[in-house]
This record gives structure tokens, sequence and C-alpha cells, in this order.
């Protein structure tokens, strides 16, 4: 398994740089033989959240606190 961590500018946001950016990073962490990724994501941050379910992330509480939830996907299911 491996975690993620993305970090987009503000003057970047809903210009699809996101979505790219984790579409790449799930490509090569595939390749590297990785077969799960996750990451956290802040509960109130509803876009990211909405990116990770369009990604095929599924979302759970996360044992760090309500304030966080944790994505997770398995990077054997095509990446488109």
């Amino acid at each position: 398994d491996c975690e993620f961590a993305l970090a987009v500018a503000d003057a970047w946001h809903g210009h699809g740089v996101g979505f790219r950016l984790m579409q790449t990073l799930m490509r090569f962490a595939r390749e590297a033989g990785f077969a799960r990724m996750e990451g956290y994501v802040l509960a109130a941050n509803h876009k990211m959240l909405e990116l990770m379910h369009a990604l095929g992330f599924d979302s759970r509480a996360s044992g760090e606190g309500p304030e966080l939830r944790l994505v997770s996907r398995s990077l054997a299911a095509p990446i488109e």
C-alpha cells in the first residue's frame, strides 16, 4: 500500500490539475507494484472528497478523529 498527499495552489483550483495529478500518481504507484492507495482528507473539504469519489476512492471515518476522512482505492482497477 502507499499513501498520497496532494496540494494545489488556490489559483489552480477548478482547472483539473488535482484530477490529472492524482491520475499520474495512481499510475506511477501501480507501475511501482503498489496494490492500494490511501490518504487523509479534511471532512470539511467537500471538493476534494468529490474528486476522490470521481477517481473511484472509497471514503470512511478515520481513526484520527471526526475532522478527517480516510480515502482509499485499489490500483488494480483501470485508472481513467
